[in-house]
């Protein structure tokens, strides 16, 4: 079956077909959301079920245009993924008001199992930047993990400029990004 043959069928009320459509992208959009998002599995899971339902009104409501290609669909599932993220932020900016207070006597308290976790992840991620080399790795180490404005990291790294320093950030991130998910 086809995402159009899909489409079309899912007008005519085939729910299987959107079973199909569904399944077809759940994986790389949770995966995806998951990492854009910094999200756990269940959470992105649970994005993809609204981004799903939003799609199907869409279609059954004629308000979806059909796709030009196979990624089309991918995107547009992003590009809803994204809206209702941005909505829920402002949701929670009207209804919730939480002050930070700066503790630094306070640790976090984890127990074994998450710090176990957490260790493992940031072994990944310790691998994963050393696979990237430099000048990513020491640029990214710079900016996530000794929290250096751009203007700090211009001078360490060299570049003649901050916006050299912005692209060359999110080069790094989209390297890194298609070595932890070997796109």
């Amino acid at each position: 079956m086809t995402e159009a043959v899909a489409i079309e069928s899912l007008r005519h009320g085939d729910m299987e077909a959107l079973g199909w459509i569904y399944e077809k992208h759940r994986v790389a959009f949770v995966s995806w959301y998951a990492f854009e998002y910094r999200c756990h599995i269940d959470d992105a899971t649970d994005m993809y079920q609204r981004v799903t339902l939003a799609f199907y009104e869409n279609v059954t409501a004629d308000k979806f245009v059909e796709p030009k290609n196979e990624n089309s669909l991918s995107a547009y599932f992003k590009m809803i993924g994204k809206n209702k993220q941005l909505e829920d932020w402002r949701k929670q900016k009207k209804i919730v008001h939480v002050e930070f207070i700066d503790t630094p006597d306070e640790e976090p308290i984890f127990n074994k199992e998450q710090d176990e976790i957490i260790t493992k992840h940031l072994d990944q991620l310790g691998q994963y930047l050393i696979s990237l080399g430099d000048p990513c790795k020491t640029m990214l180490e710079y900016f996530y993990f000794q929290k250096l404005s751009d203007i700090e990291i211009c001078e360490k790294v060299g570049y003649s400029n901050t916006d050299s320093v912005k692209t060359g950030r999110y080069k790094c991130i989209q390297r890194l990004k298609k070595i932890i998910f070997k796109t």
